[in-house]
């Protein structure tokens, strides 16, 4: 499924470096009346968490009621960023290097249409964890400077809560875990190759996506991309229609159509 996702201006330039691969998100259910709150229970021989719902006097309910996290394993997502119109597209804050000196009206993120889209990610890895459980390493994978230790993150997640008694870095809140990884459209894949040398690896992935669409679509029963005026042109549109994505390397992960590999 594909949903989308929101990021600041800061994690979406480290999203864009490889410095993010993981993001903490506030387990925060909408509850009935009869629910009083959740909590948290632990298989010990798996290692494996859930969250369940309970009722006004701590007890769970008879037919179980689990949280759902936000996003299962092998979700498309996109990246929402804040963005504005340019002369030949859309153009994104994260790459303005004026900061809070430049002139441009930047749209907010939350408003973001799918189409304005540059950066897609696939979850990896969904888990449960209070926030302090979180180490050194885990900072580093935020995509947080980590000279300061816990400092800089605590700062960020601080900025981020509205409920500073029930959801800041002291409270020691229950979140999701997110891992994933950074995915690629068309146009990234062909973007990145442009003026790079024969042998490439980017060169490589482009010609790697640009044969697995082909065999995609035939197998779709669509006319073989080699025999269009533009080859790639007839990549890009069966990309659109079949919202195919890649991995870095230029191999197909997901489409309509396609058994997402996990």
């Amino acid at each position: 499924m594909v949903k989308p996702i929101l990021f600041n201006t800061d994690m979406v330039r480290a999203i864009l470096e490889g410095r993010k691969t993981v993001t903490r998100r506030l387990i925060n259910p909408k509850y009935k009346e009869d629910e009083g709150g959740f909590e948290v229970d632990t298989n010990r021989t798996a290692g494996e968490r859930w969250v369940e719902k309970i009722d006004w006097d701590g007890a769970s309910f008879e037919n179980q009621r689990f949280v759902k996290p936000p996003y299962q394993r092998g979700d498309i997502l996109y990246v929402r960023e804040a963005w504005a119109d340019g002369y030949d597209g859309y153009i994104y804050r994260a790459d303005d290097k004026m900061g809070d000196k430049s002139v441009i009206k930047w749209h907010p993120s939350i408003h973001m249409p799918r189409k304005a889209a540059r950066i897609w990610l696939r979850i990896v890895d969904i888990g449960v964890e209070q926030l302090q459980e979180m180490t050194v390493d885990d900072v580093h994978h935020e995509g947080v400077s980590i000279a300061q230790g816990f400092k800089d993150f605590i700062s960020l997640w601080d900025s981020t809560v509205t409920d500073r008694e029930k959801h800041s870095w002291n409270a020691n809140p229950w979140v999701w875990v997110i891992a994933f990884e950074r995915i690629y459209t068309w146009d990234n894949i062909y973007e990145r190759a442009i003026d790079t040398a024969c042998g490439d690896w980017r060169l490589k992935a482009k010609d790697a996506a640009r044969w697995q669409v082909r065999n995609f679509a035939l197998e779709h029963g669509e006319m073989d991309v080699e025999e269009a005026e533009v080859p790639e042109d007839a990549v890009e549109d069966y990309c659109k229609k079949y919202s195919i994505v890649f991995d870095t390397n230029g191999n197909i992960i997901g489409g309509k159509g396609y058994e997402y590999v996990c």
